[in-house]
């Protein structure tokens, strides 16, 4: 994630929009195979936690407080991760989580999927439920719509720079 060039020292990488779209699908992979060996081995404290992040998460919109609502985000999927069981699969998913990031933080705001934690809700009951497979579509399709959120304003991003630059060559 760091490059360091001669003469000019370290720097976080840039990453192309391509190389993050193909990280959020091995990620979407990865995050379904959690959700769905979360919901074969949970446990009722595994639920609490899982809850507790989510009722969490609900204050925090409430208050409109943005980077709450992300750290809660990031938690309840942190969360699905190690309910799976298995450290390969929390260890990589680290590595995509860590590679993302560099993407994210060129934008403001992030793309996400539906607004408030309707989808986290969603994979939390499945999971409840034991209904594995529904844990991993969900689950998908939930970071799959983040994805689409973010190439959306990624899109809108690169449009506006494009505008803001052409009207500075005028000048």
């Amino acid at each position: 994630m760091i490059e360091i060039t001669k003469n000019k020292g370290p720097f976080v990488r840039d990453m192309p929009p391509e190389e993050a779209w193909e990280l959020y699908d091995i990620r979407a992979c990865l995050e379904a195979l959690a959700a769905e060996l979360a919901a074969k081995n949970r446990t009722e404290n595994d639920l609490n936690l899982l809850a507790q992040c989510l009722e969490n998460m609900d204050r925090a919109i409430d208050r409109g407080d943005e980077a709450a609502i992300f750290e809660y985000a990031v938690n309840f999927h942190r969360i699905v991760a190690a309910m799976s069981g298995s450290q390969n699969l929390v260890e990589m998913l680290k590595g995509v989580w860590g590679q993302i990031v560099l993407f994210r933080r060129k934008f403001s705001r992030l793309g996400l999927g539906e607004p408030g934690n309707i989808e986290e809700k969603r994979v939390l009951s499945a999971i409840r439920d034991r209904k594995a497979e529904e844990a991993a579509a969900l689950m998908r399709a939930h970071v799959l719509g983040g994805k689409e959120g973010l190439m959306r304003h990624a899109q809108e991003h690169a449009a506006t720079s494009g505008r803001k630059a052409a009207a500075n060559g005028r000048k």
